[in-house]
């Protein structure tokens, strides 16, 4: 593994092979639907965090070794320098956190995973970073239980749906084309409005009073932006009834992770249909143009994410025969 020394923590002599060992009997190492070979998924993701290492020289994995048979704590820390510089404040994400195999947790080892966390703030405060998240598999409780203890709080759940595509045939769509110079006032307004108000969609950003709406509104308008230069997706396909747009969604072609792992694992970042047009089969349209899309770039599985509230979009990709990939909570804490 590419990881520097001092991206170790202190106290652990070879972290990389301490790393192996962990993971190595973790019930909740993802993408295993994709990769069943349990070498090959666990090669994957020490890939994923050597990556995480080297676009990130400040990025750093802490381990807490317990004392009895309970096993290892492990977790990895670093700033998010996008997000810093969007929200003019210090944003951080831990990723992984790897929480001891045996439940319940004893209390001296919920007591080393807290001295370990705090360990991560200090290391986050170093980082001036004001504000830290992750993701947590929803079978993992040991690990939530870790995060209430220690000043966290569940901001969302998501439910992650795949969709193989092999020997599945999606048409063009009518009223759905790529999008054009003159769509970005339509989209931007509409995808501000509908993650901003909690009204339409209630995720970890506006359940997060450390966001602003108005901080909110911006990076979700920025979003659509981005992906429309073609940053954050490849393309964006628009609804539009008399030439006006009611509805985006994007797609995004695979990770050079994945390339290189041999998965074209296609990804749906984000979608939306304008508030006064929902509940009219927009977003079954959407969905539809966007696999017949995808099937024109050869991609063989698509991904999509989605709140665990939204519940027209669980129908829609449940009716197309899409699977859970995975399930997980968001965390957040501030850091005082």
């Amino acid at each position: 593994m590419v990881i520097n020394t001092n991206q170790l923590d202190s106290n652990e002599a070879d972290l990389a092979i301490s790393l192996i060992d962990v993971l190595e009997s973790w019930h909740f190492l993802p993408n295993t639907d994709l990769f069943p070979n349990h070498p090959v998924c666990l090669q994957s993701y020490l890939k994923h965090i050597e990556e995480l290492a080297i676009s990130n020289p400040e990025f750093k994995l802490l381990t807490a070794n317990c004392e009895t048979n309970d096993g290892t704590w492990l977790a990895g820390v670093r700033r998010l320098n996008w997000d810093s510089k969007f929200f003019q404040k210090g944003i951080g994400r831990i990723e992984p956190l790897i929480a001891p195999r045996t439940f319940p947790a004893s209390e001296s080892s919920m007591s080393l995973g807290s001295a370990m966390l705090e360990k991560i703030t200090n290391e986050a405060k170093n980082l001036q970073v004001k504000h830290l998240s992750l993701a947590v598999d929803c079978r993992d409780t040991i690990s939530q239980h870790l995060l209430e203890r220690n000043k966290f709080n569940i901001m969302d759940t998501i439910v992650a749906y795949r969709l193989p595509l092999v020997k599945r045939n999606f048409d063009a769509v009518e009223n759905i084309t790529e999008h054009n110079q003159n769509d970005l006032k339509a989209l931007v307004e509409i995808s501000g409005e509908c993650f901003s108000n909690r009204k339409y969609n209630i995720n970890r950003f506006n359940s997060d009073v450390f966001f602003s709406p108005n901080q909110v509104r911006s990076f979700y308008e920025e979003w659509i932006k981005l992906s429309l230069k073609h940053e954050w997706a490849d393309t964006v396909l628009v609804y539009r009834e008399d030439n006006k747009p009611l509805g985006f969604i994007t797609c995004k072609l695979p990770t050079q992770h994945f390339v290189d792992f041999k998965v074209q694992l296609g990804t749906i970042p984000l979608n939306a249909v304008h508030v006064e047009h929902h509940g009219k089969g927009i977003y079954t349209k959407l969905v539809g143009a966007a696999l017949h899309w995808f099937q024109k770039h050869g991609i063989s599985v698509v991904e999509i994410r989605t709140q665990i509230s939204n519940q027209s979009v669980h129908r829609t990709w449940q009716k197309l025969g899409a699977y859970t990939s995975s399930i997980y909570h968001t965390f957040h804490r501030t850091i005082e």
